[in-house]
């Protein structure tokens, strides 16, 4: 009877034990709780598995990193190339951009890879390299859209007039955008990793000068600006039929985020800018004046962080010189902090810093880096003739950030 009972209370141990250990939570400590409308990254199968394929880092455009923090010194410079593009990085941290000469890849130590050469046109001629899964990279020279191999060997042309997009962009399923002069007037070209085009829409419903198309987290809407920068066109990449379209004067290309909606700056008849937010119908969400468009500020278009916060630049009578805000997703004012001469896009980190470009006087410019609170992290001020900096800054999987600085011989800067 003993012997039951101690075989009883050994099950009835054994039991609440093994009941206690599967309740428990294996992690710990238990990893942090994301924040409401946290921003996942969006698989996008076509794309090269590296830090930054794309213009943007991202075909939804919002201009953020996995990686960071960057602490801000600089490590190496390329000093004697005029520079067409933005930057691209691989999955082994080699860079990509087409110059004076072509199509350059550089290691991330600064050592020339290789050069395929062409003639790289002049100012908007050339897409900032597109890096596909396949291991192909797309830009454009003069004359032709590229298609060519990690090791710089080229593999296909396509006949064009010339391009003026900032990026090409690509569908999950691999199908390529891109809208170029070609025949004479103007095309949206769908087209193949191999150099096949599937389908052309001449004349085009974007603009000639359309810095780039951005895709729905869906991949079956593309987003740009009409031809006369009057609206924001949702385009159907299936039905290839337009879905809604929006009044607006967007110059820049929206930015989306992971529930579909879109974000973007345009200005009004009386010169003023605005953050406009919309939803994947082509819903009016909200939108916020962020100031007058002037030489002292440049608007090129909003970055969104992982923490689902929205910024732009800014400028009122508070702040004369230009300023970031930063918004919650719903519109309402996170803070506005002062960056006399705001020039670049803005970037953001993993960790919601963001990193920005201004010109701090005639020959200088600054890079300066403020967390997702608005607090100043460090700034660095460089010495440059003539600059221009419409490229957005790019971040590697270590944590270094490039600079390009487009025309005028100033080359590439590596920041740690």
């Amino acid at each position: 009877m003993n012997r039951l009972k101690n075989i009883s209370i050994i099950f009835l141990l054994s039991s609440f034990l093994f009941s206690f250990i599967i309740s428990c939570d294996s992690t710990n400590p238990k990893p942090p709780e994301k924040p409401p409308g946290y921003q996942e990254d969006i698989p996008w199968p076509s794309l090269a598995d590296s830090p930054w394929p794309i213009y943007r880092g991202d075909p939804q455009n919002t201009s953020r990193s996995s990686y960071g923090p960057i602490i801000g010194n600089l490590t190496w410079e390329i000093d004697s190339i005029t520079v067409w593009s933005g930057i691209t990085i691989d999955s082994e941290n080699n860079i990509y951009f087409v110059g004076q000469s072509g199509l350059y890849s550089y290691d991330e130590v600064g050592n020339l890879r290789w050069l395929l050469n062409f003639s790289p046109g002049t100012a908007g001629d050339n897409p900032t390299p597109l890096l596909l899964k396949e291991g192909v990279i797309i830009t454009a020279s003069r004359q032709e859209i590229v298609g060519a191999d990690l090791d710089g060997n080229l593999l296909w042309t396509i006949p064009i007039t010339f391009c003026w997009s900032n990026s090409f962009t690509v569908s999950k399923s691999g199908s390529i955008y891109c809208n170029v002069f070609r025949n004479s007037g103007s095309s949206l070209l769908e087209i193949t990793a191999e150099g096949n085009i599937i389908w052309e829409l001449a004349p085009s419903i974007f603009t000639d000068f359309l810095e780039n198309l951005v895709f729905s987290p869906d991949s079956k809407t593309i987003y740009g600006s009409s031809v006369n920068h009057e609206e924001l066109i949702a385009f159907d990449t299936e039905s290839k039929t337009i879905k809604w379209t929006y009044p607006a004067k967007s110059r820049y290309a929206p930015s989306i985020d992971n529930a579909g909606n879109i974000y973007f700056n345009s200005h009004n008849k009386n010169n003023n800018m605005f953050v406009i937010a919309l939803n994947e119908n082509g819903e009016f969400l909200w939108e916020q004046n962020v100031g007058e468009d002037n030489f002292n500020i440049h608007y090129y278009g909003v970055c969104i962080d992982y923490f689902g916060n929205i910024y732009s630049g800014y400028i009122d009578e508070e702040h004369p010189d230009g300023a970031i805000i930063s918004f919650k997703q719903d519109g309402s004012v996170n803070w506005i902090v002062s960056t006399s001469g705001l020039r670049g896009r803005i970037t953001s980190d993993i960790k919601g810093n963001i990193y920005i470009l201004r010109y701090s006087g005639i020959e200088e410019v600054t890079i300066e880096s403020f967390s997702k609170e608005g607090e100043n992290n460090w700034e660095l001020s460089f010495t440059y003739t003539s600059a221009s900096f419409p490229a957005p800054l790019v971040i590697n999987s270590n944590s270094a950030l490039y600079l390009a600085q487009k025309y005028y011989r100033a080359g590439v800067k590596k920041f740690n």
